[in-house]
């Protein structure tokens, strides 16, 4: 099975992440992009190509970490300006970044990844869009005028889902939630 584990914004968040989906809308016009549905906006932990959510659930029975303040503040273009793939939402380092680094260690640690893992970096990032065609230098420089107000919400648990790839996109099931500790 494809797995991913997540971090999920509240309802506030998403209202705040919405809008500013509209505002790109305003900005690229007539491309091929694919914003993401509301529904599946979240921050992932750890992909998983193939595995048995069973295993990861006794993997991260043990898992423990507490509820911090996320926070948003900061349009990225994936991999970069000129063959943007992604739009998304990230933050500038902060103690969110710090915080969600050392949960994410602490996770692929129970996984027993964390060495695979270790050269590679970790952008903690929220994708809003999904660009199938280059989008014009003119389009990414309006995009990255977009007036951003910090986007805060809680992170009190984290989930594991199941990806399903069809047709229209990717399809999410959700399998399990892992709780902070208050």
């Amino acid at each position: 099975m494809r797995l991913f584990l997540a971090i999920v914004p509240d309802e506030e968040a998403i209202k705040s992440i919405s809008k500013i989906q509209n505002k790109i809308k305003e900005v690229i016009v007539n491309r091929r992009i694919r914003f993401v549905p509301i529904d599946q906006f979240h921050i992932t932990l750890e992909f998983f190509a193939d595995s048995n959510p069973n295993k990861i659930i006794d993997l991260l029975k043990d898992v423990s970490f507490n509820e911090f303040e996320a926070i948003l503040d900061k349009i990225e273009l994936i991999p970069n300006e000129k063959l943007t793939r992604v739009i998304s939402l990230s933050s500038l380092p902060n103690s969110f970044s710090n915080k969600l680094n050392e949960l994410k260690y602490n996770v692929e640690k129970l996984l027993g990844v964390e060495k695979e893992n270790k050269n590679r970096s970790f952008l903690p990032h929220l994708t809003i869009v999904r660009v199938k065609r280059k989008i014009t230098i003119d389009e990414i420089k309006r995009t990255k005028e977009i007036k951003l107000d910090k986007i805060k919400f809680r992170i009190n648990s984290f989930t594991l889902y199941e990806s399903r790839l069809s047709s229209e996109g990717a399809v999410y099931s959700k399998i399990h939630d892992f709780p902070a500790i208050h």
